[in-house]
């Protein structure tokens, strides 16, 4: 668990031009993907996408899922 811990604070990372920005984005893909699996497991339909233009945030991914139950 504590891996998992480190790469999440790794994901809050939002600071831009720094040497440490693309570092912290590459995380939070990896943070949103396992979210995304997560949600499937449990029988949602999920996209991962992004908010547009990317620089509306630095937190710009977005995780879609809908309910099995609709």
């Amino acid at each position: 668990m504590s891996k998992y811990l480190l790469l999440a604070h790794c994901a809050d990372r939002t600071e831009v031009n720094t040497p440490t920005a693309e570092q912290g984005e590459v995380c939070m893909g990896m943070i949103d993907t396992d979210r995304s699996f997560l949600a499937e497991e449990y029988g949602y339909e999920v996209a991962l996408t992004m908010l547009q233009p990317k620089s509306c945030s630095p937190k710009h991914n977005l995780i879609i899922g809908r309910s099995p139950k609709l």
